[in-house]
């Protein structure tokens, strides 16, 4: 019996953090967890210019940054490693996005690529709540 699996079977996940300390600390716990072995390391750009390098002492100028500039960087990303799937027999195409939360445009491009998503809360329990009632009301 030929119990080997093929590259579609084998998930794919694509991790994307906020671009802050914490967040990728977390997100790259969440990723080993995911695949004990082999990391691949790729960015996509934030849209800011590198003389504002420091910007993540201004949360509202980065976040808004992300929010316009990284989904095409997102897209082309994934394009690229679906088409570097394709030619490979080892290599699986993307099957979801995990996404710190704080990057709510990685679920239109999950959409866009009909794949499913996750969104990974860095903080506390007690930050997550504050943050959910600031954008339900």
């Amino acid at each position: 019996m030929d119990y080997s699996v093929s590259k579609n079977d084998k998930p794919h996940a694509v991790c994307i953090p906020y671009s802050a300390q914490g967040h990728i600390t977390s997100m790259l716990n969440l990723a080993k967890l995911l695949h004990h072995r082999d990391f691949q390391f790729k960015t996509i750009p934030d849209g800011l210019s590198y003389s504002e390098a420091n910007s993540t002492q201004d949360i509202p100028t980065f976040c808004e940054s992300i929010t316009k500039n990284c989904s095409a960087p997102l897209c082309d990303l994934i394009s690229q490693l679906n088409l570097i799937a394709s030619a490979s027999i080892a290599i699986p195409p993307v099957s979801c996005l995990v996404s710190d939360a704080t990057m709510f445009f990685s679920v239109l491009v999950a959409n866009q690529f009909k794949i499913p998503y996750a969104l990974f809360f860095t903080g506390s329990a007690c930050g997550y709540l504050v943050i959910h009632n600031i954008l339900s009301s």
